[in-house]
């Protein structure tokens, strides 16, 4: 599964509305809440393309993304998750 997409057949079969998280990610931006998205089957890290030590599995890697990006963050006061799937396994995790 890529990152942002609930369902790949609901996006072939009926649209990439319906089957990914574009419409809760332009109703998060139409109120000015920064968005993250995140990729726990990604182990690379997004901007130095290097591999993420210690990120061998999508617990690890969650972890990872919320000490390094999310946790330094400090200027939020709300803090609204949606996790799909797995991503309540890695959610737990943190």
């Amino acid at each position: 599964m890529r990152a942002g997409v609930w369902a790949r057949s609901v996006c072939i079969n009926e649209s990439i509305e319906k089957g990914s998280m574009l419409p809760l990610i332009k109703a998060a931006q139409e109120k000015n809440l920064a968005v993250l998205v995140m990729n726990p089957n990604l182990h690379r890290d997004p901007k130095s393309k290097e591999l993420i030590p210690f990120c061998h599995s999508m617990e690890s890697h969650s972890l990872f993304v919320w000490e390094k990006y999310v946790k330094p963050a400090k200027h939020f006061t709300n803090l609204y998750i949606v996790a799909h799937s797995a991503g309540g396994a890695c959610l737990a995790s943190i």
